[in-house]
């Protein structure tokens, strides 16, 4: 009964690398055995003969290996090229080792051969055209790869580019470039004088200054007092990222007191952190402080004060002499910057900030109405406070609130 072996595949190279002579050459063979009644043989031992030919079906043997294999219970078998060999040099092909067959020349067959009896003839498969992967074999004598000659390379040598032969060539590791610029040929030309960088070279000789001032470029550093921005000597600052005004908000504690308005460049308004208490004082007498809007509260102060009028602890020479932190110019606010107090403070927070919000509590400007009147607030959370202009200078029950304010 004949029996036929169908061929499944070959794959799974492992190659020996240059210089790596314990690496073995190994190529896996897998097919399916069976008989003349195409069914699997099972668990059947199997010879199988592989010769391998050079430049075709009809060329030159240059290597014979006979293995033996077992098939298991699906009729399959797998064995490995060079490993497990029974013998060489057999159907008449020369005894030459795996490892010698040149890869490097290409075209080569493998004739499939098996015998299931022992002291039958082999039956005859065919042949196949070895695939690309056995190729991979050629790299144990790169030598011969294609532009670069390897001839008498070391071990450790550099490969260097030949531009006479075109060739990539090994040199010893101690030669080529020393990495000395010194020992390079065809050193470029580098100006050792200013005067010698030309524009038709990729250099500027005059540069666009158009005062011809080399040195009014350089400007002097300096810090502010709160270490949040670089001021130039001839104007312009940098903010300082994490600690800048660009990342203040108001409710933040920031130079001796509470930041209730910011005026969307930098800058803002500062309340104190407590109140101050007293009378207005100069009752009678208009002093000319009649500043209601924001930023006008400072100048009100001012003209207050330098009224010297009765009494002398008047709450804008209370805020005139306040100091919080090192920070010695505070003032009372104008009708507007109270209101914003009122607005941005008071409001979004009933109670908070030690400003005393309910009914009968009477904060005061600096902001005068008329001889006798100055303009005020009553901080009552439950009704919807506007200023007033009819607060008494000399109130006849008490005294009033006043929240001393800084610019900042």
């Amino acid at each position: 009964m004949k029996n036929i072996l169908t061929l499944l595949l070959l794959a799974f190279i492992t190659i020996n690398a240059v210089g790596q002579t314990n690496i073995p050459q190994l190529v896996s063979f897998s097919a399916v055995v069976r008989d003349a009644n195409n069914q699997p043989l099972l668990n059947t031992p199997v010879s199988i003969r592989l010769t391998f030919k050079e430049g075709g079906q009809t060329g030159p043997l240059v290597f014979c290996a006979l293995h033996q294999t077992t098939t298991n219970q699906n009729g399959f078998m797998s064995l490995q090229l060079n490993r497990d060999v029974l013998g060489t040099g057999c159907n008449g092909a020369p005894s030459t080792p795996f490892e010698d067959i040149p890869w490097e020349n290409g075209g080569f067959w493998m004739e499939v051969e098996y015998q299931v009896t022992p002291g039958d003839p082999f039956e005859n498969l065919g042949q196949l055209e070895l695939a690309s992967s056995f190729y991979a074999f050629a790299a144990g004598t790169a030598e011969s790869i294609s532009g670069m000659d390897l001839s008498g390379a070391n071990d450790g040598n550099v490969l260097t580019y030949n531009i006479t032969t075109g060739q990539w060539e090994p040199q010893p590791a101690s030669g080529g470039f020393s990495g000395d610029y010194n020992d390079l040929t065809n050193q470029p030309t580098i100006p050792t004088n200013t005067s010698d960088l030309t524009n038709n070279s990729g250099f500027i000789t005059n540069p666009d200054d158009a005062d011809a001032d080399s040195t009014n470029e350089l400007q002097s550093l300096s810090v502010s007092t709160t270490g949040d921005t670089l001021y130039l000597q001839n104007g312009g600052n940098v903010i300082i990222p994490g600690i800048s005004y660009a990342n203040l908000e108001i409710g933040d504690s920031h130079q001796g007191g509470i930041i209730f308005y910011l005026d969307g460049v930098g800058g803002g308004l500062i309340m104190a952190p407590s109140n101050i208490s007293g009378q207005w004082g100069c009752d009678g007498i208009l002093v000319g402080a009649d500043g209601l809007g924001i930023g006008e509260g400072y100048q009100n102060t001012l003209d207050i004060v330098n009224a010297n009028c009765i009494p002398t602890n008047n709450l804008a020479n209370q805020c005139a002499n306040l100091v919080i932190d090192g920070y010695d110019d505070w003032y009372m606010p104008s009708r507007d910057e109270l209101n914003l107090i009122y607005q941005n403070m008071v409001q979004p927070c009933f109670g908070c900030y030690g400003l005393n919000a309910g009914p009968g509590t009477y904060y005061v400007t600096s902001s005068e109405s008329n001889a006798g009147q100055a303009w005020g607030m009553n901080f009552n959370s439950f009704i919807s406070s506007t200023p007033e202009p009819n607060y008494n200078k000399e109130p006849t029950l008490g005294s009033y609130f006043s929240r001393p304010i800084r610019t900042f």
